[in-house]
C-alpha cells in the first residue's frame, strides 16, 4: 500500500508499506492509504497494527509510481495550468488544457476537446502550430481569452508531434500526444498508466484528486521550531497552519492571562477557504502583523477550527474584527462552543511555552 494523506511526520504521503509491514502512529495523527485496486483503509492514532484492506495488492508498479507523483505534489504543487484548469472545468476539463509554454507528452483519454492555455491573457497573442509532416495551422488568443480550442486541421495521432510557435514574444514547445485506453478515471491503474507514458501534469492531477476525495479532512498547526515549540518573551512566533484539502478555518490565539486573540479570518479579508497546497502562515500575506511571545511567562495555545464549508456567515457578525485583537469579551468563553455548533468540528491546537 501507498499513504496517500498523512498529518505524521513518521507517515509520509508517498510512503510504500510493504505487505506484513506495521504502521505506527502517534496521538492526533490520522493517514490514509491505498493500493494498486483502489481499495482504501485510513487509520487514526495512536495506532500500531498491519494496516488490511479488502483487496489484496499486487502490483508494485502501480504504487511505486504514486509514491513518486506524491513526492513531487508535496515538494512544488502542479502546474498552473492544470490548476486554472480544474478551476473552470473540472476534472475533464483539466484533462483537456494543454499548457502551450511547456514541452511535454500529453494523453489523451477524454472527449472533452483539447484546448491550449495560457497563463497570460491581458493581449492578443498569435501562434502557429506545425507537425511533423510540415503542415501548419495559425491560431490566435484574443485578449482575455485563456484557452484556444486545438485546431481540426492537425488531427492528433498517436504518437503525433507537434512543435507550438509563439511569435511575440517569441517561445517554442513541443507536445507529444499519446492515445491511452483508461477503463476507471480516479484510480490509481489511470495514475500509473498516465504516469508510465510520460504525461506527468496529467498523472498529478488524477493523484491530488483521488488524495482529496479519500482523505479525511484534516487540520496541523506547527510552529518555525516543530509541534512543542518554546519561546523567549519577545521573540516571534512563525506559525503554519495545513489542511489536507480545500477548507474553510478558522484560527485563535489564546494568550497566557486565558484571553483568544483573532488570526483568521479577521476583517481584512473576506474569505475564510485554505488551499491544500498553500498552508496559511503567520505571519503571511493573509495574517499581516508580527505575533511575538509577551509575558508574562507560561503556556499559550493556538486553536485551530476546519471545516468542508464555511461556516462564517453562521456565526455573529462582530466576531472576527481586526487581526491579532482580542475577541468580542461576550464570545470568549463560549468560542469553540459557537465554531463547532455552526460545524467547523475539525480541530487543532498547538501549545507554546513562554519563557523568560
Amino acid at each position: 500500500m501507498v499513504v496517500i494523506a498523512s498529518n505524521a511526520e513518521e507517515l509520509a504521503p508517498g510512503t510504500i508499506v510493504q505487505a506484513g509491514e506495521i504502521v505506527t502512529l502517534p496521538d492526533d495523527t490520522v493517514a490514509t492509504l491505498i493500493n494498486e485496486t483502489g481499495a482504501y483503509l485510513t487509520i487514526r492514532g495512536p495506532y500500531r497494527a498491519v494496516p488490511v484492506t479488502s483487496a489484496i495488492a499486487s502490483d508494485t508498479g502501480v504504487l511505486a509510481a504514486i509514491s513518486a507523483l506524491l513526492g513531487e505534489l508535496d515538494a512544488k504543487s502542479i502546474t498552473a495550468a492544470v490548476r486554472s484548469a480544474g478551476v473552470a472545468g473540472g476534472l475533464t476539463g483539466a484533462l483537456s488544457w494543454i499548457d502551450a509554454s511547456v514541452s511535454q507528452h500529453y494523453c489523451v483519454i477524454t472527449d472533452h476537446g483539447l484546448h491550449l492555455w495560457r497563463p497570460e491573457a491581458d493581449s492578443a497573442e498569435q501562434l502557429r502550430i506545425a507537425n511533423e509532416d510540415g503542415e501548419t495551422d495559425s491560431l490566435e488568443w484574443q485578449s482575455g481569452e485563456h484557452i484556444v480550442a486545438w485546431p481540426t486541421s492537425l488531427p492528433v495521432g498517436d504518437m503525433a508531434a507537434f512543435d507550438i510557435i509563439i511569435d511575440d514574444p517569441p517561445d517554442q514547445s513541443r507536445v507529444v500526444f499519446h492515445h491511452i485506453d483508461i477503463d476507471e478515471l480516479l484510480s490509481p491503474a489511470a495514475i500509473s498508466a498516465l504516469f508510465k507514458a510520460g504525461c506527468k501534469a496529467q498523472a498529478m492531477l488524477l493523484t491530488r484528486e483521488v488524495r482529496t476525495r479519500l482523505a479525511l479532512l484534516d487540520i496541523n498547526v506547527s510552529t518555525d521550531r516543530g509541534r512543542q515549540p518554546r519561546y523567549r518573551i519577545g521573540e516571534t512566533l512563525r506559525i503554519s497552519v495545513r489542511v489536507n484539502r480545500d477548507a474553510a478555518i478558522y484560527c485563535f490565539y489564546r494568550s497566557s492571562d486565558g484571553m483568544e486573540h483573532i488570526l483568521f479570518p479577521h476583517r481584512g479579508v473576506e474569505g475564510d477557504v485554505v488551499r491544500a497546497e498553500a498552508p496559511l502562515t503567520i505571519p503571511g500575506p493573509l495574517v499581516p502583523g508580527v505575533l511575538k511571545a509577551a509575558a508574562p511567562p507560561g503556556t499559550e495555545a493556538v486553536h485551530c477550527y476546519a471545516s468542508e464549508t464555511g461556516v462564517r456567515d453562521q456565526l455573529p457578525h462582530d466576531l472576527f474584527g481586526p487581526v491579532l485583537t482580542p475577541v468580542a469579551a461576550p464570545y470568549q468563553q463560549y468560542l469553540a462552543d459557537m465554531l463547532m455548533r455552526a460545524g467547523a468540528t475539525i480541530t487543532s491546537t498547538l501549545t507554546l511555552t513562554i519563557i523568560p
